[in-house]
């Protein structure tokens, strides 16, 4: 059985030229993480791609920053990247409505919450945490009984982080699962269908065994949502 999975890309204006792309590593991890005896067929969407047209499976949110250099210092998820902001909405409504599940990161992690009514903020307050730091490794803890604890069996994970802003109020229709040592909201999951699966964190950017376990139970979850009407 063959499993589509639709990464956005990202599109930024570099020296000019305005490309899509998307950070390899993210692709790797979804082939590192793929169930055994499936195929993954990996689908690069561009903000032109209709959703119903497609016939996902699931969907992944990548990371991502502005689109230009020359946006204001501190620009909304929206004013960021205006079409990515708005094709990821469209994206959302169209899987919330069609059951298939999401998995965000970092940027993607941000949009979900924020598409849902939740508020996203930059991080001002004063932490012991530089959160926008490639070098940056510090703990999240899982709350008990969620998905993610599960997945981990544990109640720690030590994670990456790069990122300015965080959810300052969390949307109704999720639960927060994660929290970093300083109180940074660093997961969240759907509380009903579709499972719809928010971190921090950049899993492309860790060790097999702290990023593979969860990427591959979204993909089995995937498996599973696909078939169980058959």
């Amino acid at each position: 059985m063959t499993l589509k999975i639709g990464v956005v890309l990202e599109l930024k204006e570099i020296k000019n030229n305005v490309r899509y792309f998307v950070n390899q590593k993210y692709i790797k991890l979804l082939l590192d993480s793929k169930p055994e005896n499936i195929k993954l067929k990996i689908i690069k969407l561009t903000y032109d791609d209709e959703p119903e047209s497609l016939d996902l499976d699931g969907v992944f949110l990548i990371g991502g920053g502005k689109f230009s250099s020359k946006i204001k210092k501190r620009p909304t998820l929206e004013e960021a990247n205006p079409e990515r902001y708005n094709y990821e909405k469209k994206l959302i409504k169209y899987c919330k409505q069609n059951n298939i599940p999401i998995f965000g990161i970092c940027r993607g992690h941000q949009t979900l919450n924020e598409v849902h009514g939740g508020e996203i903020e930059y991080i001002d307050k004063k932490t012991e945490i530089n959160h926008n730091c490639l070098k940056t490794k510090h703990k999240v803890k899982f709350k008990d009984n969620s998905l993610i604890n599960k997945i981990f069996k544990n109640k720690e994970l030590l994670t990456n982080s790069l990122h300015l802003k965080e959810i300052t109020k969390i949307s109704e229709h999720f639960s927060i699962v994660a929290e970093s040592e300083d109180g940074i909201i660093e997961a969240i999951e759907s509380k009903k269908d579709p499972l719809f699966i928010g971190v921090q964190w950049h899993p492309e950017a860790l060790e097999e065994e702290n990023s593979v376990p969860l990427i591959k139970h979204f993909l089995t979850h995937c498996l599973e949502n696909k078939t169980k009407d058959f």
